[in-house]
């Protein structure tokens, strides 16, 4: 970014000196002294003006109608010290000369700051939501290892080959998110491919300390579009939700998953489980999940995805389609 902005700055200058040197040599080509001491005043006022332009962006109305006297003032006397040195002079001709040179310094330079003010005001702003990012993305992990740990710990008792395989589990999950968190892509884009390999090992992870009555089903259609880019763990919430809300203890529990990536900028995925009226957890469309979820999905993919929730009494299903576009924060990333 910081590069970006460097080459704006640099280019914007370069425009700004050819262009006044393009104005000298159409007012006033170098053919005599009168000329030569016109191109010195030119540039005198040029460079004042263009040195102090940010007065006309940081300062009070006030100060730029003084400033703006002081420009008048200025060409007035070196329109009329023009006027006495060179008796053949054009007093009007000069005072427009000097004036539109103050006007044209101070138009173009004020526009120059103002670009370089919108990048660095774009920069806090892209550095204030990557912060935003990180810290909703680090909300998931402390939720994630607790209710892992918490499951493997209930397994040693009950069945340790299974809280062997739990652990192996977790350390193939745990090597997929450090991964992105050491390479700096924690927060961004990686291939569906990726997520489905973090998925498929989550379920088989959760699938272990579930009880007889609860049958999980995962489908995924991505073998065309494998590389299709999709944000880190932004499924995550949606299938713990499902676990949470849609098993029930001695009651035939069907919870299904599905991910397709239908070309490589579209992917949708969807939970569906049973809706238990008596459940004891809250409801399925609150929590810190899934507002952590919502806020991902506004930062990132802003109006390019859709969220629908459907709940008729007796299953309860999320649908999320995520469309990658030029207006993604992590657009070419």
């Amino acid at each position: 970014m910081k590069n970006t902005d460097n080459t704006l700055g640099l280019k914007s200058k370069i425009i700004l000196q050819l262009s006044f040197w393009a104005l000298i040599a159409l007012l006033l080509p170098l053919n005599s002294l009168e000329s030569l001491m016109a191109i010195i005043f030119m540039i005198l006022i040029y460079y004042s003006n263009f040195h102090c332009a940010r007065i006309y962006i940081d300062n009070s109305n006030k100060t730029k109608i003084v400033y703006t006297l002081v420009n008048v003032l200025l060409s007035l006397l070196l329109a009329f010290l023009m006027s006495i040195l060179f008796s053949e002079c054009s007093f009007v001709r000069m005072l427009l000369i000097f004036f539109c040179s103050a006007c044209f310094s101070v138009a173009v330079s004020r526009g120059r700051l103002l670009l370089e003010k919108s990048a660095e005001h774009n920069e806090i702003k892209q550095h204030q939501t990557e912060i935003e990012l990180k810290h909703l993305r680090s909300q998931l992990h402390p939720h994630f290892l607790f209710n892992t740990l918490n499951n493997i710990y209930a397994l040693c008792e009950i069945d340790s080959k299974r809280a062997q395989q739990s652990v192996h589990y977790l350390s193939q999950l745990l090597r997929y998110i450090l991964s992105g968190e050491r390479s700096g892509e924690g927060g961004r884009m990686v291939p569906v491919q990726k997520e489905h390999d973090f998925i498929k090992t989550y379920l088989a992870l959760i699938y272990l300390r579930m009880r007889p009555n609860v049958h999980v089903i995962y489908n995924a259609d991505i073998t065309e579009f494998s590389d299709a880019p999709v944000l880190t763990l932004i499924f995550t919430s949606l299938i713990e939700n499902a676990f949470k809300h849609g098993v029930a203890s001695g009651k035939e529990c069907v919870i299904e998953f599905g991910l397709t990536a239908k070309s490589q900028n579209e992917i949708h995925f969807f939970t569906s489980n049973p809706y238990f009226n008596n459940h004891e957890s809250n409801n399925p469309e609150s929590g810190i999940g899934l507002e952590n979820l919502r806020r991902r999905l506004e930062i990132v993919y802003k109006d390019d995805y859709k969220l629908d929730i459907t709940n008729d009494g007796q299953t309860f299903r999320v649908d999320l389609t995520l469309n990658y576009t030029n207006n993604n924060y992590y657009y070419n990333a």
